[in-house]
C-alpha cells in the first residue's frame, strides 16, 4: 500500500492530535493554540489534495486501520468521490478557521478560545472520517461526535442559547439515529 494509504489517516489524526494539544499549549502561550490547529488544518488539507491526486492516478484505495480487515477492523475506502469530499471538508474548514482566528478574540472570552480551537479540530476530524469510512457503525459514531461538538461550539459563545440548541440538536440526532438504524 505504501505511503498513499496512510494519507487518509494522517488527515484525521493530525486534527485529533492538535485538538488534544491546543488546550495544553494555551496554558503556556494562548495565542499558539490557534496556530497549532491552523497548522493541522493546513496539513490535513494538503494531505487530502495529495490523496485525491493519488486516487485519480492509481484508483480506489482500501485502508485497514491497524492492519485488521473487516469485520474486526475499521476499513477506510478512498475513491475519487470520497477523496473529493475530503478535500471539500478540509478546505472549507480551513477557510472558516482562518476567518475565525481574527474574529474570535472579539466574540469569545479569552479563557474559552483554546476550547473553541480544540472543538473545531474535533468537528473537522469527525467530518473527515465520515467522508472516508466504509461501515455504518463508524459513520454513526462520527455523526454523534460531529453533533456533540457542533452543539458545544454553538453553546460556547452564549450559555443562554444552550438549552434550545440542545433540544433542537437532540431531536435532530434522534431522527437521524432512527433513519440510520431503520
Amino acid at each position: 500500500m505504501g505511503f498513499t494509504g496512510h494519507l487518509s489517516v494522517y488527515a484525521a489524526v493530525s486534527l485529533l492530535i492538535s485538538a488534544f494539544a491546543a488546550p495544553l499549549v494555551a496554558r503556556w502561550r494562548p495565542v499558539l493554540s490557534g496556530y497549532l490547529v491552523l497548522a493541522a488544518l493546513v496539513f490535513s488539507f494538503i494531505t487530502s489534495v495529495f490523496l485525491l491526486k493519488s486516487v485519480i492516478d492509481v484508483g480506489t484505495i482500501a485502508y485497514f486501520m491497524g492492519g485488521w480487515a473487516p469485520p474486526w477492523g475499521i476499513e477506510l475506502i478512498i475513491d475519487p468521490l470520497r477523496a473529493y469530499m475530503l478535500v471539500i471538508v478540509t478546505g472549507i474548514s480551513l477557510w472558516i478557521f482562518i476567518y475565525a482566528l481574527r474574529d474570535l478574540e472579539h466574540e469569545l472570552k479569552e479563557e474559552v478560545i483554546c476550547w473553541y480551537h480544540s472543538l473545531y479540530a474535533i468537528l473537522t476530524a469527525s467530518m473527515a472520517v465520515m467522508a472516508l469510512t466504509n461501515d455504518l457503525f463508524n459513520l454513526f459514531v462520527m455523526m454523534e461526535i460531529c453533533a456533540i461538538t457542533a452543539c458545544a461550539l454553538i453553546t460556547i459563545k452564549r450559555k443562554s442559547a444552550s438549552k434550545p440548541v440542545l433540544i433542537i440538536l437532540s431531536s435532530a440526532r434522534w431522527v437521524a439515529d432512527v433513519f440510520c438504524l431503520a
